[in-house]
């Protein structure tokens, strides 16, 4: 196999398994957000930042071991900058769920809508600056 070849194996099993970390934060994220809103009553942009936050502590756990494979000594650094992608992606899924929501927009459909949005920022900043091996930046 050459080189091109399993530089994109490599990323398309990359993607395959952000995908999969995805699809469980989502089910934390949802999960969280729907008893927060339907059962103890929250509104929308509360409940998804702490629903959200549930969903960053599955992802850091599963992306740092399973998605990217750091070989890396987990640190307050790397922590960090993963917070500050998190919280960016945070900060515009909130604000865009909200003007959804005051747009008339089922939560439901809200949600599903802005995800995607989420995950594209979280997955570009993992890759390119949280989780970036040495070997990956010699290649640039």
């Amino acid at each position: 196999m050459n080189e091109a070849a399993k530089i994109w194996r490599n990323r398309a099993g990359q993607w395959m398994r952000f995908g999969m970390v995805g699809m469980l934060n989502t089910v934390v994220d949802f999960l969280v957000f729907f008893v927060l809103v339907r059962g103890a009553h929250w509104g929308a942009a509360p409940a998804q930042a702490v629903s959200y936050t549930c969903g960053v502590c599955n992802s850091y756990l599963w992306n740092r071991s399973f998605t990217f494979r750091s070989r890396v000594r987990p640190g307050a650094a790397e922590f960090a900058k993963f917070l500050l992608v998190n919280a960016l992606s945070c900060g515009i899924s909130s604000l865009a769920v909200l003007i959804l929501e005051k747009r008339s927009w089922s939560l439901p459909l809200a949600k599903t809508v802005v995800t995607p949005l989420a995950m594209g920022i979280n997955f570009a900043g993992s890759k390119r600056w949280v989780f970036r091996s040495d070997k990956e930046g010699a290649r640039r």
